[in-house]
């Protein structure tokens, strides 16, 4: 399915594309939960507790050098499918698991979700606008990108007064993103 340039030029397949952005602070968001991680796992130590912030870098390095790889062999729509489920069902898992050291895996694994998500949102902007209208898409994307953050981290601080497994809630974004990008992003993008 090709699709033209005035689906791109479409709200719903600009919202779309940029939807991955908004998933991208995602982990850190999650840093006031500190104390209450304290409180949950007091024989755990403090530089350990820490890490459930820092783990994320790593793997998400290693995607970004694998995110270019993965989309030449699998697509993009398919990688930004991939790294959104990956970043709901790894960033949910906090949620049920009680062992700190399986937490912190989940963790690589939304770390690595980024590392997915990240480059391949960019540029396929990159790839489908040009001048004016690849410049305001990338601003755009900025601006998507400081909004998550602010959003994520209040509805952190509404979910926290439940319980601070609720605050893990905020992952189901991750399906949103996953729909969109289903929906209507083509499976091979052309002009």
């Amino acid at each position: 399915m090709t699709h033209t340039s005035d689906e791109h030029d479409s709200l719903m397949f600009k919202i779309a594309l940029l939807s991955s952005t908004f998933l991208i602070t995602g982990a850190s968001a999650t840093s006031s939960l500190l104390p209450s991680l304290r409180q949950a796992f007091p024989a755990v130590s403090k530089a350990t507790l820490q890490s459930f912030f820092s783990i994320t870098a790593l793997p998400q390095f290693i995607a970004l050098i694998a995110a270019a790889f993965l989309a030449t062999k699998f697509g993009k729509r398919n990688v930004i499918l991939f790294g959104a489920l990956l970043w709901t069902i790894s960033g949910l898992l906090p949620m049920v698991l009680n062992n700190f050291p399986i937490i912190l895996t989940s963790r690589v694994f939304l770390g690595f979700s980024l590392g997915l998500i990240q480059p391949i949102g960019t540029s396929m902007i990159a790839d489908l606008y040009t001048g004016e209208a690849r410049n305001a898409l990338m601003g755009i994307q900025s601006a998507v990108i400081g909004i998550s953050g602010t959003v994520l981290t209040f509805a952190i601080g509404l979910l926290i007064t439940i319980n601070w497994r609720a605050a893990f809630l905020i992952y189901l974004i991750g399906l949103i993103v996953f729909a969109l990008t289903l929906h209507f992003l083509p499976k091979k993008i052309s002009w």
